[in-house]
């Protein structure tokens, strides 16, 4: 899959003053700006004249397939009035016709946040498809969109997703393809992720009893744990307790 170009402007967009567990996030919602043109600034001026005080979107694709990084996950935006607090939102620019660069990006940036929130393609939905709406936006017939995703999902288990429906627990979460083992919190712990210049951003502190999934390791910042979506866990035995899965675990997943 090509690697999307990532325009990060996280430190430019109007600040959250709420914050979410990642666990809340339960659907992966998509839009389109119902413009020709435009990105996260001059939606922004509009945004601002209704009195909002964050932006709509967590990710807006502009028309030649670059992704604007507007916010981190763990900040709800007004996406869609009363499900703001369980979704994640991105935004298509275009007004019911898009680039192929768009879509493909919306592909590689949707399957990353299904393995990031552990979600399953049905959980992907279009704006008119969540209660309460009347609009056209998306401005795509989202079974569509779902059957692309579904495609790429099944036959290759792309980003650690299955969408079949047996699932192999694995003490609070699901084991999943592609997962090399996992991590519960002892003590509390820094979440973190890659910033400018390699130097480390925190997003948010984990709490003890919390469980995730770890796809992989570096020996960066004294040893940290990939789990997933770009955040990374720093190797502290006495903070986080690393587990992998047993061969029979294994076994069955491969069976899936």
């Amino acid at each position: 899959m090509i690697v999307a170009k990532i325009q990060d402007i996280r430190n430019q967009t109007a600040a959250s003053k709420t914050k979410r567990n990642i666990n809340q996030i339960k659907k992966i919602a998509r839009h389109h700006s119902a413009s020709a043109s435009g990105d996260y600034f001059s939606f922004w001026n509009y945004w601002k004249s209704k009195g909002w005080t964050k932006g709509g979107y967590h990710e807006i694709i502009l028309r030649d397939g670059t992704i604007q990084l507007c916010y981190d996950p763990i900040y709800p935006t007004n996406g869609i009035a009363n499900h703001n607090t369980d979704i994640y939102n991105i935004c298509l620019v275009g007004n019911g016709s898009f680039t192929e660069a768009q879509e493909r990006a919306f592909e590689e940036r949707c399957l990353l946040a299904m393995q990031s929130f552990g979600l399953g393609v049905e959980d992907v939905l279009g704006h008119n498809e969540f209660s309460g709406t009347a609009t056209s936006c998306p401005g795509i017939n989202m079974d569509s969109v779902r059957k692309r995703l579904k495609a790429l999902v099944v036959p290759n288990k792309v980003a650690g997703v299955s969408s079949i429906d047996e699932k192999i627990m694995w003490g609070k979460t699901e084991l999943k393809p592609g997962q090399k083992g996992k991590i519960t919190i002892l003590k509390r712990i820094n979440l973190w992720q890659d910033g400018p210049n390699g130097k480390l951003q925190m997003v948010r502190v984990l709490n003890p009893d919390e469980e995730y999934r770890v796809y992989g390791y570096r020996d960066l910042h004294g040893g940290q744990y990939d789990v997933g979506g770009g955040y990374w866990i720093t190797k502290m035995p006495e903070h986080i307790k690393y587990e992998t899965p047993s061969k029979a675990m294994l076994a069955k997943l491969n069976e899936i």
